[in-house]
């Protein structure tokens, strides 16, 4: 097993785990310099499809997967989960009922076993999507993207709805973790300190009327894992035609596209998610029943406040940073 560049990237190791190298894709990846990888364990998960030689690391995600070139000259993507069975269920799950409706790559191959700590790992092997280089999704193609999510998915809507594709787990739902988050923060003093009386009292009225929209909405607020990201989408042709094929495979699994634009669009950093956010949702209510869209701007702002009132907390020490999050809820309240 080798890794792609190594003799011509080998002298640059050092310069520190954010440089960027180009290898001969479309797009660019990530070398796996700045994360750990067994490769032994790799080797032997993935002995039938040997030699295989690891290209990279995609960019991004809390699991980012690793770009891997398979004895029949195909390219996958390979990921593993440490003691996450429940993950790698979604994942392989989404995959194969997916990958044809829907544009998520098909499943390959997956399997089971504990490493060296005698920890449960599960791991999956997935299709590696080629895109076109320099194009990124626009608020068009997110719509779109996620109303083919919702209307290929069969299975029950982990989260919100029950249980996910691994029958006998039972999701902690994306609901009770807000509402835990949202009755812990709003608690804390340095928050309430921070927020005051009077706006901490039009947060947690805004929050009721968020909550209520969530409810209403339902399932509808969980259709796809919807960040984004352009490192999520890809553009290729389908049948002759260009289409967006999705390529991070939790965007099949609790799906919350609203949740992830309220997020996101809070975020100091990508401040640009804002008018996006808003453009995906009103290309979302020519998809949805009357009045949707309405509900759903009320489950944005509700996951916008969680973000805010986070940075509050987590950034109690940065006067930048709690400035910031105080201008942006007066913002979201007025």
């Amino acid at each position: 097993m080798s890794d792609a560049k190594d003799e011509r990237n080998g002298a640059r190791r050092g310069e520190g785990a954010s440089r960027v190298a180009a290898v001969p894709d479309a797009r660019p990846w990530e070398l796996v310099v700045h994360q750990p990888l067994d490769r032994e364990a790799l080797r032997r998960r993935l002995h039938r499809w040997e030699p295989v030689e690891v290209i990279g690391r995609l960019p991004g995600g809390t699991n980012p997967g690793v770009v891997v070139a398979l004895n029949e000259g195909r390219r996958a993507v390979y990921c593993d989960y440490v003691r996450n069975e429940r993950a790698w269920h979604t994942e392989c799950g989404v995959c194969r009922d997916l990958a044809e409706a829907a544009g998520a790559p098909a499943l390959i191959d997956r399997g089971g076993d504990r490493d060296d700590r005698g920890r449960s790992v599960y791991w999956s092997l997935v299709a590696f999507v080629e895109g076109e280089a320099d194009v990124r999704p626009g608020p068009e193609d997110v719509a779109e993207a996620i109303v083919r999510v919702a209307s290929a998915r069969t299975y029950p809507c982990p989260g919100l709805l029950g249980e996910g594709l691994a029958l006998t787990t039972r999701w902690a739902t994306h609901r009770e973790e807000y509402e835990g988050f949202m009755r812990w923060a709003l608690g804390q003093e340095v928050v309430v300190g921070r927020l005051g009386e009077r706006r901490l009292a039009r947060v947690r009225t805004r929050v009721v009327a968020g909550q209520e929209a969530l409810e209403r909405l339902g399932g509808a607020a969980y259709l796809m894992h919807g960040d984004l990201k352009d490192a999520h989408f890809v553009r290729r042709r389908v049948g002759g035609a260009w289409g967006w094929c999705l390529v991070d495979w939790e965007m099949g699994r609790a799906g919350h596209p609203l949740i992830e634009l309220g997020r996101w669009s809070a975020s100091r950093a990508l401040s640009r998610w804002r008018e996006e956010s808003a453009r995906v949702l009103q290309l979302l209510e020519a998809r949805w029943s009357a009045g949707r869209w309405t509900q759903g701007w009320e489950v944005v702002t509700l996951y916008r406040l969680h973000t805010l009132v986070g940075t509050l907390r987590a950034g109690s020490k940065r006067d930048d940073a709690v400035a910031w999050a105080l201008g942006a809820i007066d913002e979201l309240l007025a």
